[in-house]
């Protein structure tokens, strides 16, 4: 202790008792006065096991080290409120902290000032980010499982989030009025056809025949897409009918492709889904209302002329996909519906890229069945029409590879 108790003591100032705590120290032969309060918010040694400062006052000192950024901390707060404050819109949640909430925790704000109601917000928007990660992760890692249990590639997992924001992929039609008259049916170039031996004339449907179409109908503008058949599959699992599976994915991949691995009662069973949910009779077309549709009135050998490739000006255009059609696709996998010029009715692809179910039984020659359906119970073989793009484009083969365009009759008694 230094001074004296006395009032008069010299230096006291008339104050009474006058006294100061204080220490002294030494640095080799300096030595040094310190007063106490200085010295109690020092370290006066470091613990020989961790290495540690001691203070002379351990907690006195333990406080000022956790809280030696405090008023740094304090004022990176009031910048962040600040800006927040002056932001509009957007802005006010842009400006909003996510991260290092944490830091703020240990100062005393004012309740009601700009600091706390900032970081109210922020952990308001924080935990609101977090729930929305959460449910995220949960639909994706259901969606995963999802795709696994179908055997779908995993690209298949966004088609369903669209499933369940409302996409709702449905086949265009078009409409076709019925022909005044008979129609011819089966390739007219007898001299093309007889160039074969016999047992492939029923693939060209030779001999011809001639078929009535009575009603106007409406008809796919596209092949029914992967897309389309999946919302239909998905719908039914929802409803609890999972009967229904996930054709297999084509080479080239599912979306916008037309639907392969489908066989006919799938096929017609979509048909029936789809006429349910537009509130008419739909159905797959006969082989006559196909051919009818796919001709486009044309007398031709493709709906576009007589050449696979028409040239303009020494221009090649590809008109469809096909062996030898001049596309990128010909002879490696499916194009995407609608890669090519519509057919004079508004239709495409009626030549090439798949094969088409009808709903008409196959027979070797034309015998008036090309214009009936054929009931379900009926075990024969099914026509199917239009090539694909790992073959010629031909009007009638024999092979049965599943696909499917529905056929809506416009009045139906």
């Amino acid at each position: 202790l230094a001074g004296e108790r006395r009032a008069d003591a010299p230096g006291g100032n008339g104050h009474n008792g006058a006294l100061r705590l204080i220490t002294t120290s030494s640095e080799g032969e300096s030595r040094y006065v310190d007063l106490i309060h200085e010295t109690l918010l020092r370290a006066r040694s470091r613990d020989p096991d961790s290495g540690e400062r001691i203070g002379y006052w351990p907690r006195l000192y333990r406080y000022i080290e956790d809280n030696r950024d405090r008023d740094i901390v304090r004022q990176q707060l009031r910048f962040q409120t600040e800006r927040w404050q002056h932001s509009r819109g957007l802005g006010r949640l842009w400006h909003l902290g996510l991260v290092g909430l944490g830091q703020y925790r240990p100062l005393r704000l004012p309740p009601g000032s700009g600091e706390a109601r900032y970081l109210a917000w922020s952990r308001r928007a924080r935990g609101a980010l977090l729930t929305s990660a959460l449910v995220l992760i949960g639909y994706g890692a259901e969606s995963y499982v999802w795709s696994k249990r179908h055997e779908l590639p995993l690209d298949a997992v966004v088609t369903l989030q669209r499933f369940r924001l409302g996409y709702t992929p449905l086949p265009a039609m078009v409409d076709i009025k019925a022909p005044d008259g008979a129609i011819a049916l089966g390739d007219r170039d007898e001299a093309f056809v007889t160039g074969y031996a016999e047992k492939w004339w029923p693939n060209w449907g030779y001999p011809g025949t001639r078929a009535e179409i009575a009603r106007d109908f409406r008809l796919g503008r596209y092949e029914i897409t992967y897309d389309e058949y999946d919302y239909y599959v998905w719908q039914q699992h929802r409803s609890g009918n999972t009967g229904p599976k996930y054709p297999t994915t084509a080479k080239g991949g599912r979306g916008n492709r037309p639907v392969v691995n489908v066989n006919w009662h799938e096929a017609g069973a979509y048909a029936k889904w789809l006429g349910t949910r537009q509130g008419e009779k739909c159905r797959l077309p006969t082989e006559a209302e196909w051919e009818y549709a796919a001709r486009a009135g044309t007398d031709s050998a493709y709906p576009w002329g007589d050449e696979a490739q028409p040239s303009d000006g020494g221009k090649v255009t590809p008109m469809a996909n096909c062996h030898e059609c001049g596309s990128r696709w010909d002879n490696e996998q499916s194009a995407p519906v609608g890669q090519f010029p519509a057919n004079g009715f508004g239709l495409h692809d009626t030549s090439g890229n798949v094969w088409e179910w009808t709903c008409s039984p196959w027979r070797d020659a034309f015998d008036g069945s090309e214009a009936t359906c054929a009931p379900p119970e009926d075990t024969g073989a099914r026509a199917v029409r239009g090539g694909s793009w790992d073959g010629w484009c031909r009007p009638r083969a024999l092979v049965r590879p599943p696909r499917l365009r529905p056929v809506r009759p416009l009045r139906l008694k």
